[in-house]
């Protein structure tokens, strides 16, 4: 698979093993949903599990609760969903204190991606509305095909429903301009969200290839003209270069 890049993420390390199948091409350009039609109905398909008043899944805020309440250590809990190759994937974002050392239990940001490892940073009490909210939301969601409409849709392997973390803003100037209104991102890095935590490098960009060249190719069978750049860089030689990312400093005739 030949990966126009706008980014960096972590399974381009696979890039290469066995050749690069320069017939699958993936652009991987991000896009953000700003349509709020389209949002509004993207926003209906993600929402949570309804406990009293709540739409969404649990979101905690240590700055809009009372501290006493909840475990000191944990700033803020933000939700997110990925869709990635037909399937969907839920996680929490823990932002924890950092005035607080890191120690192997935990680091200044933490991703789950199951309720287990969730309340073991965050011990709610089983009777608790927000603990049955936590354990639905990942019932709803994790490795369910509930979403294909939007791969296709957007013609896109991997997508973004973000409930508030913010964590892909800074992938271009777009997506800056665009943080208070980021709910749907296409293309989005997975790196920050820890993603390597359900997939390993190759089988993420196996995954991808295969989904690319099956769901998604057989929607359209246009030809895709590669530039001779993009040739260039699947083979290591761009300026993210995996062989030399730090190319020697060459003197100049005259110098010492």
């Amino acid at each position: 698979m030949l990966i126009i890049k706008k980014y960096r993420d972590y399974y381009d390390t696979s890039i290469g093993f066995g050749g690069v199948d320069t017939t699958c091409v993936y652009n991987r350009t991000p896009f953000v949903e700003t349509d709020k039609g389209k949002v509004s109905s993207i926003h209906k398909q993600f929402l949570g599990p309804k406990y009293r008043w709540h739409d969404n899944p649990f979101y905690y805020d240590r700055s809009s609760y009372r501290q006493s309440r909840y475990n000191k250590l944990v700033i803020s809990i933000k939700p997110f969903v990925i869709g990635f190759c037909g399937k969907t994937y839920p996680g929490y974002v823990f932002e924890l204190d950092r005035s607080i050392p890191p120690n192997e239990m935990n680091t200044h940001s933490e991703v789950v991606f199951n309720a287990d490892d969730f309340f073991k940073l965050y011990p709610l009490d089983k009777k608790n509305d927000d603990y049955k909210r936590i354990v639905d939301f990942f019932a709803i969601y994790d490795g369910k095909e509930n979403h294909t409409n939007l791969f296709v849709e957007y013609n896109t392997p991997i997508f973004l429903y973000d409930y508030g973390t913010k964590m892909s803003t800074e992938l271009d100037e777009t997506t800056k301009e665009l943080k208070r209104s980021l709910y749907f991102i296409t293309n989005p890095r997975l790196m920050p969200f820890q993603f390597y935590k359900l997939f390993d490098s190759f089988t993420t960009f196996q995954e991808i290839q295969m989904y690319l060249q099956g769901v998604l190719g057989s929607k359209e069978n246009e030809v895709i003209v590669v530039d001779d750049k993009y040739r260039i860089a699947a083979h290591g030689f761009d300026k993210w270069s995996f062989r030399n990312p730090d190319p020697p400093k060459r003197k100049q005739k005259g110098k010492n």
